[in-house]
């Protein structure tokens, strides 16, 4: 696949520069003309290695098929949007990425065709929702939903990475300032108990020992043992059972399963909105919107509902038959969406449903955690000031008068 690093003069007489995939110079030529832009020189660069390219952030993801959404909106072809977007990409390897998608458009693959030969930067999910748009002449459309889609993803990961950050803030600078405690400040208290000769309380006996062992190499063991617990769960999440289980351990955590339940069903709700929107056949679409739901626990139930439909049930059956999918006015939502035959709406106004609920747990949750977190650090602190200081008020009672 010949790789050309061009330059170029376009009608208003300003000079321009690319890159270009091409089978020959001549061919290179009239790609430019198209793009009325004259060909002045070219080279031959050498390809990067296809698998060393960089997988596309979900924000930079989301920003390409924002761009070439509004580039379809302005009337320009597939292939010369996807030029014009390769030419403005400042990282090298993420240029070639779509350059490689324009190049392979421009010899006759359609888009979602392309987008296939690289199912490790774009998933199944994006490859089924533009082929639906192809498939019934509304690629914009297509295009539409799932930027739309990517986008309400982005803004609920970064809602919960802001809500999450003040309480990981607190529990930093809890850590620092213990540490600080038991490597620098009790060390000199207890040089100062020691030449006493003072019987210590438990309390402070405890606390002399814990940072003695902080200052020992046998501290070594607390970066082992979190770093072997790590290995093995890493191995053991890999295997079905293993998977499996932890999957399921998470949905039966107090506020973490009901975070993890609500999570997993806004995505395949709103997966099942964006690919019905797509005009993607329900039943597809289904079992489409199953794959991307990550517990196996939850999948594994969705997929039973989808069994069940397809051996003839209603949605709304199929959902009642699985408790932890229902909540008491999903049920009303999917029967009114069935009588009018709109499932795309019925799917968004579920997800809406879930959305909320998430947002409701989210708040109640920081409104509890932020103040116990603060409270139980307060009390900790207090509880090292006062088995440090408790010996030096009873100092007087050793004083030889």
């Amino acid at each position: 696949m010949p790789f050309f690093a061009w330059r170029g003069i376009g009608l208003d007489g300003e000079i321009r520069a690319g890159r270009a995939f091409s089978e020959t110079t001549l061919a290179l030529e009239q790609l430019l003309l198209q793009r009325e832009i004259g060909l002045i020189a070219c080279r031959d660069l050498e390809l990067t290695n296809l698998d060393q390219i960089r997988l596309p952030t979900a924000a930079q993801q989301l920003q390409f098929f924002r761009e070439l959404l509004v580039l379809l909106d302005a009337g320009l072809q597939l292939p010369r949007a996807l030029n014009f977007l390769g030419d403005q990409l400042a990282d090298e390897r993420l240029q070639i990425l779509v350059l490689i998608l324009a190049y392979d458009i421009q010899r006759g693959l359609k888009f979602s065709q392309a987008l296939a030969r690289f199912p490790q930067y774009f998933t199944v999910l994006v490859q089924q929702l533009i082929r639906a748009g192809e498939s019934s002449g509304h690629l914009a459309d297509a295009l539409r939903y799932l930027v739309i889609y990517l986008e309400n993803w982005r803004e609920l990961h970064q809602k919960l990475r802001s809500a999450l950050l003040m309480p990981l803030i607190t529990l930093i600078i809890f850590l620092v300032i213990t540490l600080f405690i038991f490597l620098a400040i009790i060390p000199m208290f207890a040089t100062i108990f020691t030449a006493a000769g003072q019987q210590l309380h438990m309390a402070t006996r405890i606390i002399l020992s814990a940072s003695n062992f902080l200052r020992s190499r046998q501290v070594l063991w607390l970066l082992i043992g979190p770093l072997v617990s790590y290995l093995i769960f890493n191995f053991s999440y890999r295997t079905n059972l293993g998977h499996y289980g932890w999957d399921s351990l998470k949905l039966r955590l107090p506020i973490g399963g009901t975070f993890t339940r609500y999570i997993a069903l806004l995505n395949f709700w709103q997966t099942l909105a964006l690919l019905t929107r797509g005009n993607l056949p329900f039943p597809e679409a289904l079992k489409l919107a199953v794959s991307v739901v990550q517990n196996l626990v939850l999948a594994q139930q969705l997929t039973k509902m989808a069994i069940l439909i397809e051996q003839g049930f209603s949605l709304s059956q199929a959902v009642n038959t699985q408790t932890q999918l229902l909540l008491p006015e999903v049920l009303a939502v999917i029967g009114a969406g069935e009588e009018s035959g709109d499932l795309a709406v019925m799917s968004e106004r579920v997800a809406l449903i879930y959305s909320q609920r998430l947002a409701q747990l989210l708040k109640f949750t920081l409104g509890v955690l932020q103040p116990a977190l603060v409270v139980i650090l307060g009390l900790l602190v207090a509880l090292l000031i006062l088995a440090v200081y408790l010996p030096m008020f009873e100092l007087p009672n050793l004083v030889v008068i």
